[in-house]
Order: structure tokens, then sequence, then C-alpha cells
């Protein structure tokens, strides 16, 4: 159940692409050699893929999530990232944004983003866009131990494509450590780690 807490630590983007969709650009209009193809975990069922779903979505919703940006502020222009989600109604689905701040002060909101229930697939759909008009979409499926738990494609306007991977651990209810890692290719190799925490009685920019 935990790997489902990638539905919160998706992505911490920013113009240029950052921290999402990243870096391994494949040129104008070509895509990246496919990844892994994904397998959906069929063991689950999906009335009990639904019930650790919705319970992981209240467990993200709820307060202010805070990640400090110290290792990358002078490339990002970003001292730390900051989202927060809402869950929507039958607690299904969870909408929710992405933010930088530098010096206290918001930068820009960089990501919008959209997470549901896949019947179809038994599985979490990850959807987010960027404020450059970039998009991601993936699944949380269950692709082995040494797998990434979230695999998204990005889009680019001009039609770039990358493929990013997501690996979550959880160290408590109020804080998770995040890692991406792009696919070259032939093989994943590592983005960029992140601690995220949830802080009390911090005003969202969503």
């Amino acid at each position: 159940m935990n790997r489902i807490a990638a539905a919160l630590f998706v992505c911490a983007g920013i113009l240029p692409l950052g921290v999402c969709a990243g870096t391994g650009r494949s040129g104008p209009g070509r895509a990246v050699e496919p990844a892994p193809a994904p397998v959906a975990d069929r063991a689950q069922s999906p009335s009990t893929g639904i019930e650790a779903w919705k319970e992981e979505l209240e467990a993200i919703t709820g307060g202010v999530w805070i990640a400090s940006n110290a290792a990358y502020a002078e490339a990002d222009g970003v001292d730390e990232y900051g989202m927060e989600f809402t869950l929507e109604p039958g607690g299904l689905s969870a909408t929710g944004c992405l933010w930088g701040d530098r010096e206290g002060e918001l930068v820009a909101v960089f990501w919008r983003m959209f997470q549901a229930w896949d019947p179809t697939r038994n599985a979490g759909l990850f959807y987010q866009s960027h404020a450059a008009g970039i998009v991601g979409m993936g699944y949380l499926e269950d692709r082995g131990p040494d797998e990434p738990h979230l695999v998204q494609d990005f889009r680019d306007p001009d039609g770039t494509m990358r493929r990013v991977g997501h690996f979550e651990r959880w160290e408590g209810p109020d804080r998770r450590i995040s890692r991406s890692v792009d696919w070259s290719g032939s093989e994943w190799t590592p983005r960029r780690e992140y601690t995220w925490v949830r802080v009390p009685n911090r005003t969202s920019r969503c």
C-alpha cells in the first residue's frame, strides 16, 4: 500500500523541465525507447485495490507538504517546493498543485495534478500538466521490487517525449522520501531525491 504514496509525490518540476519532465530528451517529435511494459497487479481484486487507494488518498490529503530544494536552488531558482491535494467527493480521486518558493515568496505554480482510480486497469491513474504546456500521464502498478512504482510518459508541446519513474518510501505519516529516475532507452538512471514533510499551518499556493 505504501507504493501509492507516489500519488502525492509524483513530481517537483520547474522551468526549464527540472525535476519531473527531466533531462534525457529524445529530440523533437521522437519517442524514447519503451521501458519494460507495466504489469498490473492482477492478484489484487478490484474491491481490495479500491479500498487501498481510498485509504491512501485520505492519508495524503489534508495539509501542505514541503520539500527543501537546497541542492538544486541555484539551477532552479527555487528554495523549496510545496504541494497540496484535495480529496474529491467519493474518495476515489484528488486534485492538487505543486509550486516553488524563493525566500518565502511564490515563484510560480508549476504543475496542476489529478489522480483517480481506473477500474479498466485496476490501478491508480496519474495525470499532470505543466505551466509550459507539458503533460504527463502514467499508472501506479506492480512492476517488481527493483522497478519504479509509478512510470509516467511526458510530452512537450513540440512532441518531445521522455519517460520518468518514481520510487517512494514512507518514514511515518508526515514524512516521505521521493526518488525519481529517467529511462535512457535501455536502463533507469538516477535523477533527484526529495524529502517531503507535512508542515502544520502552512498556507497553500494552489
